[in-house]
């Protein structure tokens, strides 16, 4: 039946209140009998006590971890050990036969050799419990070698001479067995130095392999470890010799500190500030202290006005100093991320100079992080709204495997989503700060787009209505007042033919029905510069036919069919606005009028050989490019002095 997954790390727990006891046992008698000779019981209890917290602590967390298993089970050999040599220290040593089996606890005080062969795995096999690659299996076999040599060969060998008591400090015998037995040791000690640095060499491959949260635990376990390495070596000056339980400590506080809170706790942000406040404060005490020196000779030893003026020193320089050790140290301990921070940096100086447009804010960004798929999503004003990089409302980013969506915020507003796949949190973090002003500057652009396309719009809308107000005028003037005259004037008309009135009456009725006559043409007229029949029957082709003049208009229309009303009613007016100009300001010329299209877009030609010179700001022209870019078009008015003048608009379409 399996074992509930609870109950394992209920057994870590067990071992590991095992070995406290056993390192609360050993304490106990190393206080009244003295610490036994070849043990170093600060060693024991920062190792017992350390190892099986933390293998207990993972246990919680991954009740099956491998590196959890082993940190246990070196606490709790690392305290058996402890606990062992000291009862049998007591029992055959300082007080014999006061403590029963002094002899099997001989015995026992040499799994400490245990723990030797279990360093290694948890090296290779940290963070995940599984090795890097199928080369480093060799590590697993070293270690197994060791814990046999150590814990079985080497003992079964000793037996003979030594019996039971297997005190660390008995005599080896000057036979082959006892030689054989120093070289045992001597190959077992080698094997686990060779195993060590092979494990330390796959932490190395796997910090340069890994990145993300891997490359993070692995570089907790090197400041763990080269923290631990300096307290072992401080431990070899007299004095100082306490240091040595500490190191443990340090090595397994950078591994526990990996494993759970390496996110809480950057360790590159860590040991880049412990490098610039630790520089800073040397260059800052060498600064007063040449300042002090100086003055002192100058102004007399004792006097305060060396110190103050020195302190003052300091305190200018404190600022400046500090920015450049800062930038030192984040070019030399981290390149990438110091040249994409001013790779933002530089972007951010554009602002205020320049525009920088929110596609080139994504593009750094992309360079910056080195992921060319990365998107920027802005927040409107409105909390439910994002709008995308032209100002367009789009829908929430879908979460992703492998991708990371972080909101950009300042103080509680947010400002942008910005959806990244970087394994490295630390180098997105910091890129992703130094964007904060640039981003919010986008996002102005993104928004102020946004209100360019609803105020395009709302022109289009005026436009169209506008032209449907013209059509309905025409209609109702043709069906209405334009019919009725006519209707009156046939009238009068037959009625002079029907009967003979007094010369008066009949000058009067010619006068009416001229006047008539005269007003149906000048509806006509009206009519006809509102929007032309042509236009609205046969479309642009039929409307500009009817604007060739002989020798004066020459008109070109290549169009597949009908387009918008309102395009249609814009496109004309270009054209007839054109003639018009060309009409006054260069009479007798010839005006070519071409109409084409090309890429879903309707391009509407005009050109004269006139005197040029046009303004492409004058009430007409101005006009006719307000109406044409309500339509989301652009009109163009080239016209230089004596090179004649040439309108082109360009008008979105669709069939």
């Amino acid at each position: 039946m399996e074992v509930r997954a609870p109950r394992w790390s209920a057994l870590g727990w067990l071992l590991c209140a095992a070995a406290a006891v056993g390192i609360g046992l050993a304490l106990v008698f190393a206080l009244r009998d003295g610490v036994p000779p070849g043990r170093d019981l600060a060693l024991d209890c920062a190792l017992g006590l350390g190892n099986g917290l933390l293998g207990a602590f993972i246990l919680t967390r991954s009740p099956r971890h491998p590196i959890g298993w082993l940190f246990v089970f070196s606490g709790f050999v690392r305290a058996v050990a402890a606990a062992a040599g000291a009862w049998s220290y007591r029992a055959l040593v300082t007080d014999p036969g006061s403590l029963p089996g002094g002899p099997s606890a001989s015995w026992l005080a040499w799994m400490y050799l245990q723990s030797v062969a279990t360093a290694p795995m948890i090296a290779v096999l940290f963070p995940d419990g599984r090795l890097p690659g199928r080369v480093w299996r060799v590590v697993p076999v070293l270690c197994a070698a060791v814990a046999l040599l150590f814990g079985v060969a080497v003992p079964a060998a000793m037996w003979p001479y030594r019996g039971p008591r297997l005190l660390p400090d008995a005599p080896v015998p000057d036979t082959v067995v006892g030689h054989a037995v120093d070289a045992a040791l001597s190959v077992g000690g080698v094997l686990a130095l060779v195993a060590a640095v092979l494990a330390l060499a796959s932490v190395v491959v796997r910090g340069r392999r890994e990145a993300g949260d891997v490359r993070q635990q692995v570089k907790w376990f090197g400041f763990g470890a080269a923290f631990g390495l300096v307290l072992n070596t401080t431990g070899l000056i007299p004095g100082f010799a306490w240091t040595r339980a500490l190191g443990p400590v340090a090595l397994l506080t950078g591994i526990g500190l990996g494993i759970f809170r390496f996110r809480l706790y950057n360790v590159d942000r860590l040991i880049n500030r412990t490098l610039v406040y630790g520089l800073l404060t040397v260059v800052l005490v060498a600064t007063f202290a040449a300042g002090d020196v100086t003055l002192a000779l100058v102004v007399g030893r004792g006097s305060t006005v060396a110190a103050a003026v020195s302190a003052f020193v300091v305190a200018l320089l404190l600022r400046p100093v500090r920015d450049r050790l800062q930038d030192l140290i984040d070019r030399l301990f981290d390149r990438r991320t110091h040249d994409a921070v001013r790779m933002l940096h530089g972007l951010s100086r554009q602002v205020g100079h320049e525009p920088v447009q929110p596609a080139e804010v994504r593009d750094t960004l992309r360079r910056a992080l080195g992921d060319p798929s990365l998107e920027i999503y802005f927040q409107a004003r409105e909390p439910s709204v994002l709008l995308d990089l032209d100002g367009g409302v789009t829908a929430p980013p879908a979460p992703a495997t492998g991708r990371t969506i972080e909101r950009i915020a300042r103080g509680a507003e947010t400002i942008a989503l910005v959806v990244h796949g970087s394994r490295e949190p630390g180098l997105a973090r910091s890129v992703l700060r130094a964007a904060t002003p640039v981003l919010e500057h986008a996002r102005l652009q993104a928004e102020l787009s946004l209100q360019l396309v609803e105020v395009r719009a709302s022109r289009a809308r005026l436009a169209v209505a506008a032209d449907a107000e013209r059509r309905r005028i025409e209609r109702d003037l043709h069906d209405g007042a334009q019919q009725r005259l006519a209707g009156l004037a046939l009238h009068i008309q037959s009625a002079r033919r029907r009967a003979s009135y007094p010369p008066d009456a009949m000058e009067l009725l010619g006068f009416t029905v001229d006047e008539l006559r005269a007003g149906l043409k000048d509806i006509r007229d009206l009519v006809h510069g509102i929007l032309p029949p042509a236009l609205v029957t046969g479309g642009l082709p039929a409307a500009i036919a009817d604007l060739a003049r002989p020798d004066t208009v020459v008109v070109t229309c290549q169009v597949p069919g009908r387009y918008a009303p309102s395009i249609e009613a814009t496109a004309w007016f270009v054209a007839c606005e054109g003639i018009a100009n060309a009409s006054k300001h260069a009479p007798g010329g010839t005006v070519h009028v071409e109409v084409s299209t090309a890429g879903g877009r309707l391009l509407v030609r005009v050109s004269d050989n006139g005197p040029g010179g046009a303004d492409p700001d004058g009430r007409g022209l101005r006009h006719l490019a307000d109406r044409v870019q309500a339509h989301a078009g652009s009109l163009r008015v080239d016209s230089p002095a004596r090179g004649g003048t040439t309108l082109v608009a360009d008008l979105p379409c669709v069939s």
